[in-house]
């Protein structure tokens, strides 16, 4: 999912924790960008300018996403073509957990590489296994 934004919160009826959670639950992978008219902002916003960006960051990093931010010299069809460079470059995996899917509790998983040569391994820090149960066995 792509989410464009200015970052601020205009009067949500739902958490950033629980928006994060339905994310997950939805194995749901969230790429923002935010977009603002820095003058506009500025005048709106005062003191906060850049403030909005820390739950696009929140929510891209915990789906396994990344945050970007138009500006001058990266405009948005630039931000597009890194997203789709990033998607292009994407693998999905899967394991077989050794307690099952009986407890429905957040379980925390951690991705490495032996190689050093792999930079930067971009994940979710875990999942739901409830809803994988349509996908179990």
């Amino acid at each position: 999912m792509v989410v464009i934004s200015d970052g601020y919160d205009a009067g949500s009826l739902v958490s950033t924790q629980r928006a994060i959670r339905a994310a997950l639950r939805s194995d749901v992978v969230v790429y923002s960008i935010q977009f603002l008219d820095e003058e506009i902002a500025g005048k709106i916003y005062r003191d906060r300018l850049g403030a909005g960006s820390a739950t696009l960051e929140r929510i891209s990093a915990e789906s396994g996403g990344s945050f970007h931010r138009v500006t001058r010299q990266v405009p948005l069809s630039e931000v597009f073509r890194m997203i789709e460079d990033e998607m292009r470059g994407s693998y999905s995996m899967g394991y077989k957990p050794s307690r099952g899917f009986e407890d429905p509790s957040y379980r925390r998983i951690e991705v490495t590489s032996p190689r050093m040569d792999v930079g930067t391994i971009q994940a979710r820090d875990g999942y739901y296994p409830d809803q994988f149960l349509g996908e179990a066995e």
